[in-house]
């Protein structure tokens, strides 16, 4: 028996309809797989962009698959381990700069038995300087910022 003519164009078109129908279908499926697997590590991406080591930063999150979860658990234990090491380096600073300042001025009361004036000013001068630098590095790290202005220096000529 043999088929009308119409019928297997019918068929064929079904046939099409169903092939773009499918094409379509794992199409799309294939871009929302592909975005929802990229998306964590986009998201990743822009958290490692913004690491920051104030202590308001926060944490990158930690969600997505494995490999995301460990790379931003490793960075953020990374962040904390560096935050403590910038603050254990702040407080030896600020202490050191505190303790500076005794020695500092025994040296002052000390040069004012110094005979000769030339010399008594030359180490004035320099302990002036020493108790501006120590002044500064507190008021830094107390605030936050440099008291004074940074100028330019001439290594070369510092004896």
């Amino acid at each position: 028996m043999r088929r009308p003519a119409s019928w297997t164009l019918r068929t064929k078109l079904v046939a099409a309809m169903t092939g773009l129908f499918l094409f379509v279908t794992v199409a799309l499926l294939g871009l929302w797989a592909a975005r929802s697997l990229t998306r964590p590590l986009r998201n990743f991406a822009e958290a490692a962009e913004g690491f920051r080591l104030d202590r308001d930063a926060p944490p990158i999150p930690e969600r997505g698959p494995s490999e995301i979860l460990a790379a931003a658990r490793a960075l953020n234990e990374m962040q904390r381990r560096i935050r403590g090491l910038v603050e254990d380096r702040t407080r030896m600073l600020a202490a050191l700069g505190h303790d500076l300042r005794t020695p500092l001025t025994r040296l002052r009361l000390r040069s004012e038995f110094v005979a000769d004036e030339t010399l008594r000013s030359q180490i004035l001068h320099d302990i002036d300087r020493m108790k501006d630098m120590t002044q500064t590095v507190v008021s830094y790290l107390r605030d936050g910022h440099a008291a004074q202005a940074m100028v330019p220096v001439d290594a070369a000529s510092i004896r």
